[in-house]
């Protein structure tokens, strides 16, 4: 947990937009690029990898396929990462259920550790020739261009000019392009900034968003970040749903709460498009699926219960054999009819 002078260091220089560093005894000012300086730098960055010398790099595609031709980056990674990420949310999604379970949790939350360092190791390695490709050698010259467009002193005076920007010195550029990128990692304080002051103060007495005074396009990273935090916990705070304080504090099951919402939408809305398509309400869901993906997603409509169900009648057909040749033959059917029998048996008496 950051402390209060940290805190509001971090806050007072999100809010200002601005970066400063210090070279030879005078200080300069790295301003947030606007809209058109952003634009300027796309479009000289597309002039030089027109160049010829410059088509000699590799595309990402091809970078992906030079890894996948040395076995370092397969298909099968790609699915093992989607694999692990799924993991991941349902690790947190069981945290968030085991609140008032510190055994559990603490068996989850080394789940959560481990998954999380292998997705990034991972991650590392699917990315291990990115830097060498077209793309991101354009998006450096983009991103040095809006940099060195921002650079000022104190007295406001700039030191690079567009039109001259490749052929000025770079000495200057570097030195913030290397700040600029370490500035980057304040993202990971915005969350816990999001939710305490000085920044709560600042959030609720203005106009929500309209904190920083400028419109979205104008923002930083880090102000748009905090934004996106800001709002997304005081609508979980006003949800019918909205959990205790403690999981608030708890970065990794607050996920899992928003996880399980997010999932519980998802399933709902599946399954009222598929009781309209089916034309079929509140029982378990039957349509005929092309093939095993389709008859997944139809299956996963389904809540636990007609799961269970499912799985249940499979188990009864696989297990009889020829005995069950229609629905009324399952068991559980069957005693749906007997007892729709006799509640309509003493209605009629």
């Amino acid at each position: 947990m950051l402390e209060k002078r940290t805190r509001e260091f971090l806050v007072s220089k999100i809010l200002s937009g601005v970066s400063y560093f210090k070279v030879k005894d005078k200080i300069y000012k790295i301003s947030n690029p606007n809209t058109e300086t952003r634009y300027l730098g796309e479009y000289l960055a597309d002039l030089s990898g027109d160049q010829v010398k410059f088509k000699e790099l590799m595309t990402r595609k091809e970078a992906k396929e030079t890894l996948h031709q040395r076995g370092l980056w397969t298909p099968k990674n790609d699915a093992d990462l989607e694999a692990a990420e799924k993991n991941l949310e349902d690790f947190k999604v069981e945290l968030f259920k085991n609140q008032y379970n510190t055994k559990a949790q603490k068996t989850l939350r080394s789940r959560i550790k481990g998954t999380n360092n292998a997705i990034s190791e991972a991650m590392l390695k699917k990315d291990s020739l990115d830097h060498v490709t077209f793309e991101s050698y354009t998006e450096v010259i983009r991103d040095q261009f809006c940099i060195a467009m921002s650079i000022e002193d104190l007295d406001g005076s700039k030191y690079y000019n567009p039109d001259t920007f490749f052929d000025q010195n770079s000495f200057l550029m570097e030195i913030a392009y290397s700040i600029s990128k370490g500035e980057l990692n304040v993202l990971q304080y915005c969350r816990e900034l999001s939710q305490a002051d000085p920044w709560r103060s600042y959030w609720n007495s203005a106009a929500k968003e309209n904190v920083f005074g400028k419109p979205s396009s104008e923002l930083a990273i880090s102000q748009r970040t905090m934004i996106v935090f800001s709002k997304m916990y005081d609508n979980s705070r006003q949800s019918p749903e909205c959990p205790n304080d403690e999981v608030f504090k708890d970065d990794d099951m607050f996920d899992g709460w928003m996880i399980l919402q997010r999932r519980n939408q998802e399933s709902k809305k599946q399954k009222e498009t598929v009781d309209k398509l089916a034309d079929q309400k509140g029982d378990e869901i039957y349509m005929m699926a092309d093939n095993k993906q389709d008859a997944e997603k139809i299956y996963d409509v389904n809540d636990l219960q007609n799961r269970m169900k499912i799985k249940h009648r499979e188990g009864q057909i696989k297990g009889a054999g020829d005995q069950i040749t229609r629905e009324d033959d399952l068991r559980d059917v069957r005693m749906k009819i007997n007892k729709e029998l006799t509640e309509k048996f003493k209605g009629g008496r």
